[in-house]
């Protein structure tokens, strides 16, 4: 019967433990920990495996690293890709390039959010948005 009570105890523990640490993964808004970063990197930083992030999140500088977990988890990816392409917020002379990309990618990603279903079918843009003929440096659609 104790151990019973044991395992009981352990259980309701760990459903104690398991709520608050999604509790703290789901927290409102930045700044982030980098456990944090890691916890909800896998919904928000393109298809990258966790341990390829890892390696890439320990070589990268300290103001990096600051500039993305200061940031709402939806700049994630367009700070790093921007990052990767070059621009450097160290750098006066790309400052606001660095801001530009970063805005721009975030939009194209807000846009292209609306061409999915809750469940994950792609159903695109609409024919009306088609239609409209506005398309941004990459050739997407906008349908603003």
């Amino acid at each position: 019967m104790r151990k019973r009570g044991w395992i009981l105890a352990v259980s309701i523990l760990g459903a104690f433990v398991s709520q608050g640490a999604m509790a703290a993964a789901e927290k409102d808004g930045p700044p982030y920990t980098e456990a944090e970063f890691f916890a909800l990197a896998g919904n928000r930083v393109s298809t990258v495996s966790n341990e390829r992030l890892e390696d890439w999140w320990s070589r990268q500088p300290a103001y990096l690293k600051t500039r993305i977990l200061s940031n709402e988890t939806a700049y994630w990816w367009p700070i790093i890709l921007c990052n990767y392409l070059g621009f450097d917020e160290q750098q006066k002379s790309s400052a606001s390039t660095l801001i530009k990309c970063e805005t721009d990618r975030h939009e194209a990603s807000q846009r292209a959010e609306a061409w999915w279903t809750p469940d994950g079918r792609f159903i695109g843009p609409s024919e009306e948005c088609l239609a409209r003929g506005k398309r941004d440096l990459n050739g997407t659609p906008i349908c603003d």
